[in-house]
């Protein structure tokens, strides 16, 4: 997946040289593959140079959530906990300001972002109940979400035992 994002990449930003938000959302998609193969300082940079245009394009609601939520995921994986944080955070908010659906995907993903950030930062206390809703979340998804919700239960019990 990372090398099809790579190449979407490619050929958006070398075809669409006048639309910089499409260019932008592409590096958005590469960044998230990128982190989790290991490449995360690459991913970091990416986001860094993508998100002012992102923001351009998106104000509120789930496109900007999805984004926001994605340099949320990059964050967490290069281990910049604070940033993470304030981005999963931001997610939350412009899903909540779209007037969007708690039950969905997306929202579960921001809650178990900003719960490893919490973590990461060693504010437990404030990670479990967002690690707790985003389990809850997955788990009222459906068997589509099991995996992704076993995953959670997994963090949220390290958690806790950190505490």
């Amino acid at each position: 997946m990372a090398e099809f994002a790579r190449r979407n990449y490619e050929l958006t930003s070398a075809f669409n040289r006048d639309n910089f938000a499409d260019t932008a959302e592409a590096a958005m998609e590469w960044a998230r593959y990128r982190a989790e193969t290991g490449e995360t300082a690459d991913a970091v940079t990416q986001i860094h140079a993508a998100m002012p245009e992102i923001r351009k394009m998106y104000m509120v609601g789930g496109m900007l959530a999805r984004y926001v939520q994605g340099s949320a995921r990059v964050y967490n994986r290069a281990g910049l906990f604070a940033p993470a944080e304030h981005n999963a955070r931001e997610a939350l908010d412009a899903w909540r300001h779209g007037q969007l659906p708690e039950m969905h995907p997306m929202a579960a993903a921001c809650l178990e972002d900003l719960g490893g950030a919490l973590a990461g930062l060693k504010r437990y206390r404030e990670a479990i109940p967002a690690l707790e809703k985003s389990l809850e979340i997955y788990r009222g998804l459906g068997p589509a979400y099991a995996k992704t919700a076993d995953r959670v239960e997994v963090v949220l019990n390290q958690v806790r035992n950190l505490q």
